[in-house]
């Protein structure tokens, strides 16, 4: 797995571009609550942190998938 052993909480917060202008697509599976929403949380606050307006991040919940495990994001066009 390429991120073996690497922190992934660690990153250069001035290397990402400012959010205020951007709307993200959030689809998380339903399954295993306690992880995903976990996952969702901290995928929201970082995503705030750096300037996404909470009403441009839509979340879509969805049953589990084969090859859907936990959470995805995307970043979406107007």
């Amino acid at each position: 797995m390429a991120t073996a052993y690497q922190n992934l909480s660690d990153y250069d917060f001035n290397s990402v571009p400012d959010g205020s202008e951007m709307t993200f697509g959030i689809v998380v599976a339903e399954w295993n609550k306690h992880i995903t929403e976990k996952l969702l949380e901290g995928a929201c606050n970082t995503l705030e942190k750096h300037g996404v307006k909470p009403e441009n991040i839509y979340v879509k919940r969805v049953p589990v998938l084969q090859d859907f495990h936990s959470l995805h994001i995307v970043a979406l066009k107007k």
